[in-house]
């Protein structure tokens, strides 16, 4: 195998390609991540639902895998985009300009969407879902009368304390 000291990278190990099939791919990219961004919309509604379950939480994170991978191969892409040679013609490069400029503004707003949309999906898995939490339990010490610390909130994932005083 030889390599050709002038290659330079190309997402994905892909071939070199012209500013159309990047602009081209690029936009179907930008609108994957969209798509991606609405499904995980639609599929946080169903957190802390009765359609709760661990196949909604895989199906979560294999779109956001997707969303992440999009965004970084869109932005290599938009990267070897800025790296192509200009074209001679003026209204050319105007052209390319406006096509790269509508895409850079659509790409942030498409990247910006989504990271939102996954801030709000990490502070909802940080509650605790319904049926997680499983409420007071009094408690009673060996060797002690009842205890005048009655108030313990346990959790699947653990214990959380929040004791009150009944006296």
């Amino acid at each position: 195998m030889s390599y050709d000291p002038l290659e330079t990278y190309r997402p994905g190990g892909l071939p070199p390609r012209d500013f159309s099939a990047i602009i081209q791919t690029c936009s179907s990219n930008v609108q994957r991540l969209a798509q991606c961004t609405s499904q995980i919309k639609n599929l946080m509604s169903q957190l802390g639902t009765k359609q709760d379950s661990s196949k909604l939480q895989e199906n979560l994170q294999q779109l956001q895998n997707t969303a992440n991978r999009l965004a970084k191969e869109t932005n290599d892409y938009l990267k070897e985009l800025g790296s192509l040679p200009l074209p001679l013609s003026t209204s050319e490069q105007r052209q390319q300009k406006l096509q790269k400029e509508r895409l850079m503004n659509d790409f942030s707003a498409a990247l910006n969407n989504f990271k939102l949309c996954r801030e709000k999906y990490q502070r909802k898995r940080r509650k605790p879902l319904p049926g997680q939490e499983l409420g007071p339990v009094s408690l009673q010490m060996k060797g002690a009368e009842k205890s005048s610390w009655s108030h313990l909130t346990v959790m699947k994932s653990g214990i959380r304390c929040k004791l009150k005083k009944t006296m």
